[in-house]
């Protein structure tokens, strides 16, 4: 395997580590803002990469700079899956219909902003739900699927065990 191939899978290893980096943040920093953990965590990753590819693999720049464009790209993944979990409003909204087999919109609202009217904003939420296929909607009826299940069971998992909000 030469070194380029192993500086590359070493780029993918740190990107994805951002996510656990920022879980071990979050439990030892409880009182750090969730946004500051984020900055912290990418920007160790880009010294990570920085690191690996000039003092440790000592490769051609051409290699770092693809590494530092995929770590970017990972690094605006990571932030959207990040504020999903962190800013749970949309969390809490899969939350409020785990338990629901199939309900329509407006009993969902109705469940999720406790008989008050937050139309706009939840239907702006629900559109954010569809577009990340956390939610299926036929006609009137939305049901959660896997993905919002799974993203619901995690941002559970974190609520219990990590003070981030």
């Amino acid at each position: 395997m030469t070194i380029e191939i192993k500086f590359i899978i070493i780029t993918f290893l740190i990107c994805i580590s951002q996510l656990l980096q920022l879980a071990i943040f979050s439990f030892i920093f409880k009182k750090i803002d969730p946004k500051t953990n984020f900055l912290i965590t990418s920007i160790t990753c880009y010294l990570l990469i920085i690191y690996f590819g000039v003092f440790f693999f000592k490769i051609n720049e051409i290699f770092i700079l693809a590494s530092i464009l995929i770590l970017t790209s990972s690094i605006i993944i990571n932030f959207t899956f990040w504020s999903i979990l962190i800013w749970g409003f949309t969390v809490s909204m899969l939350e409020a219909i785990k338990d629901k087999k199939r309900i329509n919109k407006y009993k969902w609202i109705q469940i999720y902003s406790g008989n008050k009217n937050l139309n706009v904003f939840t239907r702006d939420r629900i559109k954010l739900l569809l577009i990340i296929k956390s939610i299926k909607k036929k006609r009137d009826i939305i049901q959660i699927n896997s993905i919002g299940l799974t993203i619901s069971k995690i941002h559970t998992f974190l609520r219990k065990y990590f003070y981030y909000a």
